[in-house]
Formats: C-alpha cells, structure tokens, sequence
C-alpha cells in the first residue's frame, strides 16, 4: 500500500502503481471520510511487456519507473508516471521516451471508476472490524461522463476528470512526449452541520525542519517532518494533523494533545490550532449515544455519510476519559511556553467547562479519581482502548467503573494546571482548597495503586477500588506530572529498565511475566513509541536523565530498521532487531512526534 495526501484529499495505491479498490478495497481516493474514485490505472502499451524497475514516495507525490519491449538487447521506452495530491484533486503526468532510433507505436490507457463510499464501509470490507446495518444509502450518485456528483442531506460531492479513455501515439527515435491530466474533487456539507464549519480547502504553509543534528537522529526528524506534513489538514483554524493513514485520517482528541505535548517547543502555532479546533469542539449537551457531556474534550471526529447520518456515532463522538484532562494539560504549557495571556483568556470558558466535566461527569463514584464506564462504543476509554487492555494479573478482567493509573496523573497534572490559571487569571476558583484536593490526591494514587509485592503501580482501580495488578507502562505516565512520591519513582524507573519490561528495543506495554502478555498483541506487550516518548519526557522531569537517554537510543536504533519512520506500534520481543506489527498504521502522528522527544532527550541534556 503506498499513500499520498496532501490537505483533505489522500490517494491508496498498490505497489504497481495503480488503485484498484473491487481488489483491494483499501485503495482509491478519498476526500477526508468518503472515496470517491474506486478504480484508477494509467498503463502504456506497446505490444510488449513491461517491467516495473523502480518507484518513490514523497509526502504528496508518487513516481513510477517502467520499462517496455525489450528485444534481446534493449528495451524500447522509459515511462515515467507521476501522481501528485492537491486540496482539490489528483494531477497525473505520464512522461514516455524512445530509447531507440527506430519509431515506435503504444496506447496509452485510463482506467477511472467512481464511487460515492463511506470509509468505514471500506475498513469493514477489508478487516471486517467494524459493526453496522449500512441499510439503504441515502446518497442519490449521478455519473455522466467525466463527472459524478453524489448529493445526500449531509454532504455533496462533485468529482470531474479530463482522461482520455486512451490516446493512440508514435514517437520518432529518441522523442520524448509528456501527458498531463487531472482528477478534480470538492466536498461540501449543509451550513447546519457542524462539520460544515471545520474544514476548508485552504492552502497553509508547510512545517519546516530546523535542527542542527546529523546522521542517524537527522534521518529520523526529516522522516517524522515529512509524516507530519502528510497527515496535516485543512481547516478553518488552519492546519491540524489527523491522527494517522489510511483508516485515521481525521481529527482525533487524544492523539492530537499526546502530540502537542511532544512538539509544543517545535511547532507552537500548530499546537494552538489544536488546541483552538478541540476548544471549538468542546462538548455542550449531553448525548449518551455519543458519549457527550458538557465541557467534555472530542475523542474523534468523521465526516462520512454513514456517521452523519447517525447510523454510526462517530460523526462528534467523546468516549474518551483522559482527552480532557489532557487538553487541561496542553494549554497550560502553551500558555508557560508562549506566555500568550490574549489567547488563554479567550478560552478560559472552555478550561472552566473542562474542569466542571472532570468534576461533575469524570468522577463518576465521587471518590476523587477519575474513571470511565462506557454507556455505547469503546469498552475502554484510556490510550490502550482494545477490549482486552485492561486485565488483571492471572488474565481475568476486572468490572468497572475503571480508574487508569495514567488518567490520574493526567488529573494531577490539570489540577495544578487550573491553580496556576487561577492566580493569574483569576477564574474565581478557590486555589487553596484545589491544593488540598491535589495534593490528596497524590497521597491517596501512591498508596491505593501501589503494589507492595512488585514494587509497582497498578495498571487501574476496578469498580470496587481494588488494584488492576497487571504490570504495565501506564503508571510512568506519572512521571509526567509528577504525581509519583519519589521514593516509589526510583522502584518504577527500576523494574521499567528490569527484562520484563524493556525488551532493547523500547518499554513494553505489557511485563512479559503477565498471563496476559503477547509481544504480538495490540496493548499486552507490544511496544508503542509514543507511549516511550511519554516516559522519556516523564523520566526527565524526575531527573533521570542517563534512563532517558537510553530509551531514546532504543527507540533510534528501532527506527533504523523501519526507513525512520516509527511506526505506530512494534513487537515487544527482545532479539538482534524489532519485528513489525503487521497492521501497524503508518505515518501516524503521534509515533512522528516522538522523534522530537527523542532528540530533545539526547541533544539538550
């Protein structure tokens, strides 16, 4: 599979340079959560066969290399196939030349097949994965010619392309001949909906890498620039990253705040766009098929007919527990890291109702943790939100309501966070009692999820407050906020370094001791560079400096065996390189943003 995206047009093709989605439903071309074009092949022929010797891909753009009739001694032309992405469509340019003195004769053909399909339908023709009754569409598809339009009450489509069907030609010896044609697209949706005022089709200026470093670490923030560029999106605050290619390529709470915390000192003016579309987004009913609350953070917005017309809930859902939190979190260090005062009193509304969500709708028990109970969709709630994530020791699964380890922390984290908003922007919160409530609620996470008998954390709380015993890499979120004692810091940073955990290659997200534990699995022993980007920066803030650096070595020496590109997640088993995760999704954003903590951990400290 080889991608090109560029704005909120993103283009699947195969290895051989054509998208052919009745085969391999994953390809075509989409505007953000719809494919539009289902089939699409350039082929030139002249009779003989023709070999493919090489191909590129570059952010929006996608080179073919063939060559065609070779006679004993040579072959008879070089064709040369690009396919660029645009904010409005798909620009194609097919260079052939003779390689002889003699003239030759070739068709070159065009394949295109419209279609009007929701990217959810495709992810379920391909792994299956998600539940629906698609029922009758109500799109209404007109195709004529070179033009489809697809028009339903929720969004409008129009799609147009200037391909001949094919072009009989003949170059004289050594001629070269250039073709150029374009596919066309445009999205729109109704003024009502809210999608409807997120997306544009604006240009926006690309993200520059500025750095002095070399060789391999250079490598690695070149690659992670360019993912990052890919996955940007247009929008009517600006750029924001979607969270990953193909099936993620849409706005995601968490991802997007994990990454801002990774490259806030990097890229500033983006992380303020998303923090501007999340403060837009921001919850103010309450819609239990989505997971809705007022005040509450978006878990991931889709643009698609099936989500916007309700028969999936994912159009502005919010089953998210630690979005929130997190977005507490983000703004707090733009604002220390920008001293922009003007655009947090802009938004202090919005930290308000974030913090009312933490406290009227984030502790359900009222016990002062924060826990999740899903009431639709995802089962779990946290960074590792698989159905199997949260599991106990012996391999049995605890009931809810669930308190993560991490979101506690992320807790901590907002809590001092809104003291520090308090007294300079006086909120009108009292900032003496949240002292107290915070600093009680350090005391009581290190003594309810501390496991005497690991020298570790719990991974969670269950509904009746006893420990998740599994021993997982949750808990050193904490170190990111600094709701760990220090004396149980120096046990934690001990047993992450300790072989059940770190595999040479990265912190597992599972201990290999657990009955639980699959260095294949998607959260029980794989590892995930960004949730080692969270520790690392977590590890600094302790002081732990000489651990730090050693994980981001690792994570280096990994990404040598991935063309630079970390990938979402990587087996957990030791051995002479990492293992792939054979559906690993990549680019994806927050796996590219840990490059930035990786540099930062070795070249400022």
């Amino acid at each position: 599979m080889l991608i090109i995206k560029n704005a909120n047009l993103m283009a699947v093709f195969s290895e051989t340079g054509e998208a052919d989605g009745k085969q391999r439903p994953e390809e075509g071309i989409y505007l953000l959560d719809t494919k539009v074009v289902e089939r699409l092949r350039v082929s030139v022929n002249s009779g003989r066969k023709v070999v493919q010797i090489g191909k590129e891909v570059k952010g929006n753009k996608l080179k073919f290399w063939e060559l065609s009739g070779f006679d004993g001694e040579g072959y008879e032309m070089l064709i040369e196939k690009v396919f660029e992405a645009f904010p409005d469509g798909l620009l194609v340019e097919v260079e052939v030349r003779n390689l002889k003195s003699e003239p030759v004769c070739f068709l070159l053909e065009n394949v295109i097949d419209y279609t009007c399909t929701d990217i959810f339908e495709v992810r379920n023709a391909v792994s299956h994965g998600v539940s629906f009754e698609k029922g009758e569409s109500l799109q209404e598809v007109f195709i004529e010619g070179k033009t489809m339009k697809c028009v339903s009450d929720f969004l409008k489509i129009h799609v147009r392309h200037d391909f001949p069907a094919s072009v009989e030609d003949t170059l004289e010896g050594r001629e070269i001949r250039k073709y150029r044609f374009k596919i066309e697209a445009e999205i729109s949706f109704p003024l009502e909906s809210g999608v409807a005022q997120i997306f544009h089709n604006k240009p926006f200026p690309r993200l520059v890498l500025n750095t002095s470093s070399r060789g391999k670490l250079r490598k690695l923030l070149k690659q992670s620039i360019d993912d990052i560029n890919l996955l940007l999106l247009s929008t009517r605050f600006g750029a924001v990253p979607a969270a990953g290619t193909p099936w993620f390529s849409t706005i995601f709470g968490r991802d997007s705040l994990v990454f801002s915390l990774q490259c806030l000192e990097h890229f500033p003016d983006l992380v303020k766009n998303i923090l501007e579309i999340h403060s837009f987004l921001q919850a103010q009913d309450i819609d239990l098929s989505r997971e809705m609350e007022p005040g509450k953070i978006i878990h991931e917005l889709r643009t698609g007919e099936l989500n916007l017309s309700g028969r999936l809930p994912f159009a502005l859902y919010y089953g998210t527990i630690d979005a929130t939190p997190l977005y507490i979190l983000v703004m707090h260090a733009y604002w220390k890291f920008t001293g922009d005062d003007e655009f947090i009193e802009r938004h202090l509304n919005n930290l308000d109702s974030a913090f009312r969500w933490i406290l009227e709708y984030g502790d359900i028990d009222r016990d002062g943790y924060m826990e999740y109970q899903s009431k639709s969709v995802l089962q779990n709630q946290g960074w590792k939100d698989s159905g199997s994530s949260v599991v106990r020791k012996d391999g049995s699964f605890p009931r809810g309501p669930i308190a993560l380890s991490e979101v506690q922390a992320y807790l901590y984290g907002a809590m001092n966070a809104m003291i520090d908003f308090e007294n300079h922007f006086h909120l009108g919160m009292d900032a003496e009692k949240l002292k107290e409530d915070a600093d009680k609620l350090k005391e009581r996470f290190n003594a309810d999820f501390w496991l005497d008998d690991e020298e570790y954390f719990a991974l969670a709380l269950d509904g009746e407050k006893r420990p998740v015993d599994s021993i997982t890499s949750n808990p050193a979120h904490g170190l990111l906020t600094g709701i760990v004692d220090n004396e149980k810091a120096e046990k934690l940073v001990k047993r992450l370094f300790s072989k059940d955990m770190f595999s040479g290659w990265g912190v597992r997200t599972m201990s290999s001791k657990m009955k639980a534990y699959n260095p294949f699995s998607y959260h029980n022993g794989s590892i995930w560079p960004h949730d080692n980007s969270l520790i690392i920066k977590g590890l600094l803030n302790y002081g732990y400096v000489d651990e730090a650096k050693k994980l981001s070595r690792a994570l280096l020496r990994a990404a040598e065996y991935f063309d630079y590109r970390l990938p979402e997640l990587y087996s957990g088993l030791e051995g002479p390189r990492p293992l792939p995760y054979p559906v690993s999704c990549s680019p994806q954003l927050w796996a590219a943003g840990s490059a930035f903590v990786i540099a930062d951990a070795l070249e400022k400290y």
